[in-house]
Order: structure tokens, then sequence, then C-alpha cells
């Protein structure tokens, strides 16, 4: 009852210190608000009616009451599509750092956990693979299984679990000796009890941090890939690919590629306002 307690009060602390960064709270709503549009989106908009059917009669029509973002070269209502293309945009950034974190940090929190040469050895390799660049990665796996929305989310993920490897380390590393871990070993835990309910869990601020920031990365770094063929495919709106699409046509349409991009530019500025928000919050030394 009583660790229950001091959880739920650290929680709360955690949430006051966040709330004293206005522009994290801001980010925060900003970012709701996408999640609600990406999940009303699929309620409201008929894919194959409203996103993927083409109305050569609606062609590159300008913003107006009927279409409030214009409609592209096939006649595809922008708005609609902006919304629609949210739910791609933050799956592939949330799920591509999922999939860093937890293989990144189980690798790098297990190097520094058992330490001596086996900690050498992982560490050289994380080393290696970083200096092999993401985006060779991701046209290695699009090369050999399709441009796909599973294989550009597992190339991202994939590209960056060296770093999150690292992090992980240097943080179990800052705790693995402290005096509560010492005392759960001399009471009898096993040392993956001791690793995943004591030291993971003391050290898991700065990858949090590094995680949600990772996530505006990756979305940036799927829009960029889908511009350049390489991400999501035509026809799903995900909003790299709609800049793509909309390439051709920048000078006599401009706004092909202005709501894309200012949805990619706010989705990324809220996220990265909470990345802010965190790290203050978990760790107020880390504040510049």
């Amino acid at each position: 009852m009583k660790k229950s307690h001091k959880k739920t009060r650290n929680k709360s602390l955690i949430w006051r210190q966040f709330k004293k960064n206005k522009g994290a709270v801001i980010g925060l709503v900003v970012f709701c608000v996408i999640v609600v549009i990406a999940i009303v989106s699929v309620i409201v908009f008929d894919f194959e009616a409203d996103i993927t059917a083409v109305k050569a009669a609606d062609r590159l029509l300008p913003p107006s009451k009927e279409h409030w973002f214009g409609t592209d070269n096939l006649g595809r209502d922008v708005f609609a599509r902006v919304c629609y293309g949210a739910q791609y945009s933050l799956l592939i950034g949330v799920v591509s750092v999922i999939i860093s974190v937890v293989f990144g940090s189980l690798v790098g929190a297990f190097a520094a956990f058992v330490g001596g040469w086996i900690e050498t050895v992982i560490m050289r390799l994380i080393e290696l693979l970083l200096m092999i660049p993401g985006i060779l990665l991701v046209i290695m796996i699009v090369y050999t299984f399709g441009a796909s929305i599973p294989n550009l989310m597992l190339a991202l993920g994939l590209s960056t679990v060296p770093h999150f490897a690292r992090n992980a380390r240097a943080s179990v590393l800052t705790v693995r000796n402290n005096e509560y871990i010492e005392a759960s070993r001399a009471l009898g835990a096993s040392e993956l009890r001791v690793l995943f309910k004591h030291v993971l869990p003391n050290a898991i601020s700065p990858i949090l941090v590094q995680a949600t920031s990772r996530i505006s990365g990756c979305i940036i770094s799927a829009a960029g890939y889908s511009f350049l063929g390489l991400g999501v495919p035509s026809p799903l709106p995900e909003w790299g690919a709609m800049l793509s699409d909309g390439r051709p046509f920048i000078y006599n349409y401009p706004y092909l590629e202005i709501f894309p991009g200012l949805a990619i530019m706010i989705t990324v500025l809220a996220i990265n306002q909470i990345g802010d928000g965190l790290r203050d919050a978990l760790d107020p030394k880390l504040k510049r």
C-alpha cells in the first residue's frame, strides 16, 4: 500500500512539473487533437469513396466551401486525405519507436547489467551498426520486401535500435550498483528479476524522453522516404506520399504541398514540445 502511494505521488509530481512547461501542455493538447482527427476520420470518411476514388470532374479545384483544402490532380479531396492520412503517419512514428525501444533497451540494458566481455562485444557490434546509414537499411528492406507500411516501420525501427541500446546502457550503468539493487540481490532475487523490476524501471526516464523525440523523427523520415518513393505506396494518403503526388503541380497549385506539409510540421512541433516537457519533468537537471 505504501509503495503504491509512493508511485502515485511520483506520478503526481511529474505531472505538476510537466504542466509548468506551457509549450509542452500546448503540444500535448495539439497532439491529442491530431489523434482524435485520425480516429474520427476513419469513421467519417469512406476509404474508397472519399479517399481513393478518382473524380475527373473535380480535379485541381482550389480551396472552397465544398473542398476546404482543394482537390488533387485526380479530383480527391485534400482535406479528407490529410485527415485520413494522420493515422498512417502517427502509426508509423509510434510503432517504429516501439520496435526501437523494445529491442534497443533490452540489448543495452543486458549489456550494461552483465558487464565484462559480453558488454564489450555487444557495444562493439552496436558501434558498427551506428556506422551504417539508416537510408541504406530502408532501401535494402524496401528492395527485398517491397514498399509498404509494415516494411517501412520495420526499417525505421531497426535503424534506430543502436541509438536506444547505447542510451539504455548509459542509463543502466548509473543505477546498477545502487544500494537497493544490492539489497534485492541479498534477499535472493534472481538477476532477471533484478533487471526487470529494479534496474529498468529506474533507468527508463532518459529512454522515454528519447523515444518521444524519436517519434517526430520517424514521422519526418517516413514522409521523406514516401516522398522519394521508398515508403507508403499510392493511393494511401500518407503525408509524405501526398507531398510526392503534389510535386509536379507545386507552382500552379501550391496548396497540394502546403497542407500536407503543415500537417507534418504541426505534428512534429507538438511532439517535440511534449518531449521537452517530459525531459524537464523527469529530470529537471537536464533543463536547458
